[in-house]
C-alpha cells in the first residue's frame, strides 16, 4: 500500500509480489475479500492460487 500510494518503485518477488497483488485487488479494484487460496481457501475473490500441477506437491 505504502509503495503504491507514495509512488515508490517496488520490486516484489515471490511472496512480495503476491502481497502486492492482493493489496491492489483490495484497495484499487474494490475486492475487499481478495486473497490467496494459500492463505484462505474460502476467499470470495481468489487472486493468487496454486497451479493445478502443484496442488499435490508437499514440502
Amino acid at each position: 500500500h505504502y509503495a503504491r500510494t507514495m509512488k515508490i518503485p517496488y520490486f516484489g518477488i515471490c511472496l512480495g509480489m503476491q502481497i502486492a497483488i492482493i493489496e491492489f485487488a483490495r484497495n484499487v479494484c474494490g475486492l475487499e475479500d481478495a486473497d490467496s487460496t494459500e492463505f484462505n481457501k474460502e476467499t470470495a475473490h481468489p487472486v493468487i492460487c496454486l497451479q493445478e500441477e502443484q496442488k499435490g506437491i508437499e514440502d
